[in-house]
């Protein structure tokens, strides 16, 4: 499946929606996340799988980042805003690109 530059923002910006609203359902609806009640053991296997993926994407991120400023300003929206800091970074590399050149360009840069 190859998206154009348009519909690749058009599916980010659509899923960083969706997981803005079911962050403030959840917190409607459940409350606080750090109730003791969430704090089980697959809560725990959820957030390791989720900064071991978000050391992953770091390396990349820092592969292709010309400073270390940038870096540091991704490695906390990835940590601090989980999804969202992805959704976001993945949406400014969209951005960047040229109407003529295809979003599977970013992988290459």
């Amino acid at each position: 499946m190859s998206l154009n530059r348009g519909q690749a923002l058009v599916l980010t910006g659509s899923a960083t929606v969706l997981m803005i609203g079911a962050l403030i359902y959840a917190s409607c609806v459940g409350g606080s996340m750090l109730q003791s009640k969430w704090l089980t053991p697959w809560m725990n296997a959820t957030l390791v799988d989720l900064y071991i993926c978000i050391a992953f994407l770091l390396a990349w991120v820092y592969s292709k980042e010309e400073t270390w400023a940038a870096c540091m300003i991704w490695t906390l929206a990835f940590v601090c805003l989980g999804s969202m800091g992805v959704a976001a970074y993945v949406a400014l590399q969209l951005m960047k690109l040229s109407s003529l050149q295809a979003p599977s360009e970013i992988w290459g840069r």
